[in-house]
């Protein structure tokens, strides 16, 4: 099933949506296996919401959501600045930054 979303998923390139996946774990008590469950998750998101084709673009990392000194939050950042991405996708806003930083 495609949902619609207003404004709709189009890729500005015109050829192909590209998306920039977030993955984070804390560390303390996460497997390096969650963040390979968490690209998947995004994968599978894409495929089953839009049949627009995409290229999905991952930054990784480990670490405290609370901390804004992580070298993922300045990729993320830089990223995101370069105006090359249609779509941000993360398993949640925490996995991106936490409390008021969000």
């Amino acid at each position: 099933m495609t949902i619609s979303f207003y404004p709709p998923l189009v890729p500005k390139n015109g050829n192909s949506l590209q998306v920039l996946g977030v993955c984070r774990i804390s560390g303390h008590n996460q497997d390096e296996k969650s963040l390979a469950d968490q690209e998947n998750l995004y994968r599978e998101w894409l495929a089953s919401h839009t049949s627009v084709p995409f290229d999905l673009t991952i930054i990784k990392g480990r670490g405290s959501g609370e901390r804004l000194d992580r070298k993922e939050s300045e990729e993320i950042l830089n990223a995101i600045q370069s105006g090359k991405f249609d779509l941000v996708i993360a398993e949640d806003l925490g996995r991106i930054y936490r409390r008021a930083h969000a």
